[in-house]
């Protein structure tokens, strides 16, 4: 589940930000052999990914991981056009990390569903 709030829009377009918080994840995929993961989610987004990425905490030993505090991360946007990218891993001790699964949210989808959204 993600909540996202697109603000100070004007007329020619979006010159403003996007604010986005990762609540939880369900039914993760299971990438660790104990038939668990350890997940953690990296969210990429803005002005052509030029707004920066930020990364949740890691939820060990979980397949419906909850992330805790709000935190919120702000990501500026100029263009409905542009995206959001929350890309989801298996955090590992030793080797890359396993890919779990990703999700792309147009910046005008949020923008067209009352400037709040939530994404499950």
């Amino acid at each position: 589940k993600v909540l996202a709030t697109v603000a100070r829009r004007d007329t020619t377009g979006i010159d403003g930000f996007v604010r986005v918080r990762v609540v939880e994840g369900k039914n993760v995929r299971s990438a660790d052999p104990n038939g668990l993961s350890d997940p953690y989610v990296v969210v990429v987004g803005g002005s052509g990914g030029g707004g920066g990425a930020h990364q949740t905490a890691v939820v060990r030993n979980t397949l419906n991981p909850h992330f805790g505090a709000a935190q919120w991360w702000y990501f500026p946007v100029r263009r409905a056009t542009e995206k959001l990218y929350l890309v989801m891993f298996d955090s590992d001790a030793v080797g890359a990390h396993d890919f779990l699964g990703q999700v792309t949210l147009p910046i005008g989808e949020l923008i067209d569903s009352s400037s709040s959204s939530s994404s499950s």
